[in-house]
């Protein structure tokens, strides 16, 4: 199964795209603001990875960005 999210925001540079799964590094370190303290996304992928999925990102600044979350799908009967 893939979801999708896309925003038209400020994007991501392409040489910060990596860092973006580290603890505390969104938020001081690429767009400079403290509307949040860099948590969010280490702790998805973590979650997601530990359901044997995802998470994929591509980004151009000043476009947008769009995340994948690719999770397997389980039949139970």
């Amino acid at each position: 199964m893939k979801i999708s999210i896309k925003d038209t925001g400020k994007g991501i540079p392409g040489d910060r795209l990596e860092k973006i799964w580290e603890m505390f590094e969104l938020a001081e370190n690429i767009f400079h603001h403290h509307n949040g303290i860099g948590l969010g996304l280490p702790i998805a992928k973590k979650i997601i990875e530990d359901h044997s999925g995802k998470i994929t990102v591509e980004s151009k600044e000043n476009i947008g960005s769009e995340f994948s979350i690719f999770l397997p799908v389980i039949n139970v009967i």
